[in-house]
C-alpha cells in the first residue's frame, strides 16, 4: 500500500491544529520527528493525545510514554517499533484503524448512501458546501456514544 506523503502531512497538520486548540493549562505540546502529542494533565483525566507517524519517534515515545497520560495514541502501521512500545506498556489497548484523508471529495465514486444522507466535506471554518468540524464530531458521537470520551469534545473540536 502506498501512502501519499502530502495526505499524511495534511493529516498531521490537522492533528497538530486540533491539539493546539484543545490545549489546557498544564498540558505540553510535543512536536518531534515522527510524533505530535499533547501531554495529559493526569492519569485520572487521561486528556492527552498522540499521533506517531514513524519509528523516528521511538526514543521520545519510550521516554515520555509513562507520563503521556493519553487516552488515545494513534500509531501508523509503519511505526512497528513504536507500536511495540505502546503494546508492551500494558496501559493501552491496540486496535487497528484507518485514517481517511482525501483532498477532493468530488472524485470519490457514489457510495449509495441511505435515503436522507449526503456526503459533504468537513471544513474549518464551515463553508457553503461543507459542514463544520464541530457538527461532524457531534454527529459521529451521536451515532455511537460509546466510541470515545466526550467530556472535552467541545474544546477538542473548537
Amino acid at each position: 500500500m502506498t501512502v501519499d506523503a502530502a495526505l499524511v502531512d495534511a493529516f498531521v497538520e490537522g492533528f497538530r491544529e486540533r491539539i493546539a486548540a484543545s490545549r489546557r493549562p498544564g498540558q505540553q505540546v510535543l512536536d518531534e520527528p515522527g510524533i505530535v502529542a499533547l501531554t495529559g494533565r493526569s492519569a485520572d483525566l487521561l486528556d492527552g493525545r498522540a499521533l506517531v507517524t514513524d519509528d523516528r519517534a521511538a526514543g521520545v515515545l519510550r521516554a515520555c510514554l509513562p507520563e503521556l497520560n493519553a487516552r488515545v495514541l494513534n500509531v501508523f502501521a509503519g511505526a512497528t517499533e513504536c507500536s511495540g512500545l505502546v503494546a508492551g506498556d500494558g496501559g493501552h489497548r491496540s486496535q487497528p484503524t484507518t485514517a481517511m484523508v482525501h483532498d477532493d471529495l468530488g472524485t470519490i465514486p457514489d457510495l449509495g448512501l441511505p435515503e436522507g444522507l449526503h456526503l459533504r466535506p468537513v471544513s474549518r471554518p464551515p463553508t457553503d458546501d461543507g459542514v463544520s468540524l464541530e457538527d461532524a464530531a457531534r454527529c459521529a458521537v451521536r451515532s455511537d456514544p460509546g466510541a470515545a470520551p466526550t467530556g472535552d469534545l467541545d474544546a477538542f473540536v473548537a
